[in-house]
């Protein structure tokens, strides 16, 4: 039952079917790291900690948290130093690597913290200072604590009843709640993986309290009984009745907690019940065979902004960016805009991105048909219509630009 938990899981799920992200494969590797490190089998736990480690760059804050877990309630003071100097030390040299090779200096998501401050010294100051605004805007806030119940409810909401385990992943919600994009607090992409390795910990551990807790109860009543009755009446025989106790309420409490993980796939998941859900079409239509026609125009050597669909793609080329970034001085720039929009919300707001990019006047169209629209820099750009719903220029979201009949440019309007 747990095993089928961790695989109906929505969050894993959704981080699985998210484009290729490395951080995803932590959903199974900081699970195994857990195991190891419950069952005291130190070899393996530094194996999948190094692993998980790899995966992505604030992993190592995790396994040092792991390693500060198992000093404090496993007594194990070696091996759990150990660990956590590893990981600190595999952050300082993640922070050097960043300082010297990376053009921004810093991790790429660090952005997403600047309204917090421009150091972690700060960030954490800031988030000490102002305990109750950071709590009304990034976890009582509507969308943040809609989230919050997207992870707990599939495990029915027995984690917070582990809390000496749940602790393990507020580091990692602490990441997605702050965060400026709201993609990190949607419960879809990879930003979970590595929460879920956690809350399956927590629901074991919820379930062998709440039948320790039973267990003691009646074992409690049935002293107090027995001492009342031993002067005056024969022993009641009520072993049998407690040996089936256990194995009765666990299967129940696992009932509960597949119902509740069936119950959130039919709400939210990519399951065959999901609301939403159909299955990829493996057709390959007239639309798909016209996307290696506007590949083939891109030379082998230059740079590409591509949406997401199309980046694969491109893979091999030495340059790809995924649109929007780079779209201001990227040689080329290659949309679909009849595919997904991600990495933006709604459409609404992709429309505005590349409307921006037509009015910047240093891209122009090399060729658009389908949906297709491929753009290369220095060309001269599209003429705007002049029946814009606005005569207001300076507004790029009223511009409507002139393409061809068979490029659909109403999906642009």
């Amino acid at each position: 039952a747990i095993a089928l938990l961790y695989l109906l899981y929505p969050a894993q799920q959704f981080a699985l079917v998210s484009d290729f992200h490395a951080v995803t494969f932590t959903a199974a590797l900081l699970l195994f790291t857990l195991y190891f490190m419950y069952t005291r089998r130190t070899v393996w736990l530094f194996v999948f900690a190094i692993l998980s480690m790899a995966c992505k760059e604030e992993i190592p804050v995790l396994i040092a948290l792991y390693g500060l877990w198992s000093i404090l309630l496993q007594h194990r003071l070696r091996s759990g130093l150990a660990l956590m100097v590893l990981a600190i030390g595999w952050v300082g040299l993640t922070l050097l690597i960043f300082h010297f090779f990376s053009p921004t200096g810093h991790p790429l998501l660090a952005s997403r913290y600047a309204y917090l401050g421009n150091s972690p010294v700060q960030i954490v100051r800031n988030i000490v200072l102002h305990p109750v605004s950071i709590l009304k805007q990034h976890v009582l806030e509507h969308n943040h604590n809609f989230y919050i119940r997207l992870l707990l409810n599939p495990a029915g909401y027995l984690p917070l009843l582990a809390p000496w385990v749940f602790v393990l992943a507020l580091p990692s919600l602490a990441l997605n709640l702050l965060s400026s994009d709201q993609n990190m607090y949607s419960g879809f992409f990879q930003y979970n993986a590595e929460i879920v390795p956690v809350l399956i910990f927590s629901t074991i551990e919820a379930l062998v309290c709440i039948i320790w807790l039973v267990q003691w109860v009646l074992n409690h009543v049935r002293l107090s009984r027995g001492k009342s009755q031993e002067s005056s009446n024969p022993p009641v025989r009520t072993g049998s009745m407690h040996r089936w106790v256990s194995p009765v309420l666990l299967v129940v409490l696992l009932a509960y907690v597949l119902f509740s993980t069936v119950k959130a796939d039919a709400f939210n998941s990519n399951m065959p019940l999901g609301q939403g859900f159909h299955w990829p079409s493996t057709q390959i239509t007239a639309h798909t065979k016209l996307a290696q026609h506007f590949i083939d125009m891109i030379p082998r050597d230059a740079s590409v902004s591509a949406q997401s669909s199309l980046v694969p793609h491109l893979s091999e080329r030495p340059s790809v960016y995924l649109f929007p970034y780079a779209d201001d001085y990227a040689d080329y720039i290659f949309l679909d805009v009849s595919s997904d929009v991600y990495p933006f919300y709604g459409s609404p707001d992709y429309t505005h991105e590349v409307k921006k990019v037509l009015r910047r006047d240093n891209y122009g169209i090399v060729a658009a048909q389908d949906g297709y629209l491929l753009l290369k820099k220095g060309l001269a750009p599209p003429a705007a219509l002049p029946y814009a719903p606005s005569s207001d220029t300076s507004n790029v979201d009223d511009l409507l630009f002139n393409f061809s009949d068979n490029f659909c440019s109403c999906l642009l309007y």
